[in-house]
């Protein structure tokens, strides 16, 4: 089947959120898995790979996937105009400077940067990737010029952050399903970047999941997920890598705030914005 709606990043920006609160709503149907890449990274495996990817219930009016690869891609624009003009895209976005700090603790969740916490300072300089998915106005510049505006729905995470219930609705009316659904994902915060107490209590909750996944469903293990007593025990084995990771210099903050100033700029032009919900943003205008 082919989808009617794209999300195309940025990464960190709350996009799983956005990913689960469209799954759970009767009149969406997403990709499984989230993250297909098709138009950057697997684009020569064809359209018929592509659309094998999405599920076609009787009730969907909408269908669509997640890949926060697309936004900082060179090529997705364009291959996306081509495979089908009339897509939406969904932009999720949140304040440069703190999306950069929260790549860093995401690849050290994920294992990259090795096994003992390091300071953002002694890496930002090594993976340029932090600083350029936050180029936001650079990157989207070139959907805008392969989509019409009207087409491209742009969502601050500190706007989820202030009312979720509010922009999830935004997002189900920009789609055209039925804006009252209440998601039970919408108040939740998901992928934040911790450290696990106990790797036996972590290899017990993950077996525990997958024999329950197997049986049950994905969907079914996420709601159980959300359920108070679960919630609770999940993040008792959790320590925020905030607690082990130095927070950020001010004198790098200063000098990141200067980077990406001239794009946030542009970027607040270009969505007709008189300013941006971000602390960076007051930083750099006043």
């Amino acid at each position: 089947m082919k989808p009617t709606f794209i999300g195309i990043g940025a990464q960190k920006c709350a996009t799983t959120w956005l990913y689960r609160i469209l799954e759970d709503h009767p009149e969406a149907a997403l990709s499984q898995p989230k993250e297909l890449h098709f138009f950057s990274a697997n684009y020569d495996r064809g359209y018929r790979w592509y659309e094998a990817h999405f599920p076609a219930p009787a009730s969907a009016r909408v269908v669509g996937e997640y890949s926060t690869s697309y936004l900082c891609s060179r090529d997705a624009a364009e291959r996306a105009r081509c495979y089908d003009p009339t897509l939406r895209i969904l932009v999720a976005l949140r304040d440069p400077v703190e999306r950069a700090y929260s790549n860093h603790l995401h690849e050290l969740r994920a294992g990259h940067l090795g096994a003992a916490p390091l300071a953002f300072e002694s890496c930002v300089d090594d993976n340029p990737m932090y600083l350029e998915q936050g180029l936001y106005a650079r990157h989207l510049r070139r959907w805008l010029a392969r989509f019409p505006r009207e087409q491209v729905h742009v969502v601050f995470q500190e706007h989820i952050e202030q009312d979720p219930v509010g922009q999830a609705a935004a997002l189900y009316r920009f789609l055209g399903i039925d804006p009252s659904h209440r998601s039970p994902y919408v108040a939740e915060r998901v992928n934040t970047s911790v450290l696990k107490r106990s790797a036996h209590a972590r290899r017990l909750m993950q077996w525990t999941a997958g024999s329950l996944r197997k049986a049950f469903g994905d969907q079914w293990v996420r709601s159980l997920k959300v359920a108070p007593g679960v919630s609770r025990l999940r993040a008792a084995n959790d320590k925020p890598l905030k607690d082990v990771v130095l927070p950020m210099q001010d004198d790098t903050r200063r000098h990141l705030v200067a980077h990406f100033t001239s794009d946030m700029r542009e970027l607040a032009q270009m969505l007709d914005l008189a300013e941006l919900p971000w602390r960076s943003w007051r930083e750099a205008v006043t």
